[in-house]
């Protein structure tokens, strides 16, 4: 995995990894993937720690472990044994992942180097981020990584394209494809009695619009 690779190759050089994102959704796979991804390399990069700075941090952990309905079978299943569907808590618990609200106070004093930082946003205009850039970004040891689908680096990276940090757009789309919804969610899983939707986005509505041929934008069941 791509953003697994540039965390451990950016801690190994000694730096810093910047990741904005929201405070609920795809972070709690991503503190996954990452600190599995540091215990994998092994070595030094063992004690780099990982930081989740937002106001709703520790509200925004807990709910992960308590909203279930969204996790996988297996995750899940976590829920219901003395075991919990992501290692975050675990985490926090021996330390490995600290929490704070903003990048002022405790944070300035506490926060060790190398390290990876979750904050806000990842339209780098507002929240933590830009602040973090602003002091990071003239070392091209440090990475910026981005993965939120709305916010390509593109799109938001101008006002930061002379600073030496290596940028990095990873997108990760949770969002339903109509190929999923037509192949599997609605005949497989959910097996709805009665469906309601857009008329646009029905068989219908593409037999009385010539204009509208784009099946692969209709729901079919």
């Amino acid at each position: 995995m791509e953003i697994a690779q540039t965390v451990v190759d950016t801690l190994k050089r000694g730096g810093n990894v910047l990741m904005p994102v929201n405070p609920v959704g795809s972070i709690y796979d991503l503190i996954d993937v990452v600190s599995r991804s540091i215990d994998g390399a092994g070595g030094s990069i063992l004690e780099s720690r990982i930081y989740f700075i937002s106001p709703v941090a520790k509200g925004a952990l807990a709910y992960s472990n308590v909203n279930v309905e969204w996790l996988s079978e297996a995750k899940q299943s976590s829920v219901y044994v003395p075991e919990e569907p992501f290692c975050h808590m675990g985490l926090v618990r021996n330390g490995r992942l600290k929490l704070y609200e903003n990048v002022y106070e405790s944070f300035c004093r506490d926060y060790k180097t190398p390290c990876v930082v979750f904050t806000g946003h990842p339209s780098l205009r507002i929240g933590d981020a830009p602040h973090l850039l602003e002091m990071w970004g003239n070392d091209s040891k440090n990475a910026l990584i981005m993965t939120d689908p709305d916010y390509p680096l593109n799109e938001v990276y101008a006002p930061y394209e002379d600073l030496a940090i290596r940028a990095f757009y990873c997108p990760i789309d949770t969002r339903l494809e109509f190929s999923h919804v037509n192949s599997s969610l609605l005949p497989v899983e959910l097996k709805p009695k009665n469906l309601i939707i857009p008329e646009t986005y029905s068989v219908s509505h593409i037999s009385k619009s010539p204009t509208h041929n784009r099946i692969e934008f209709v729901v079919q069941y």
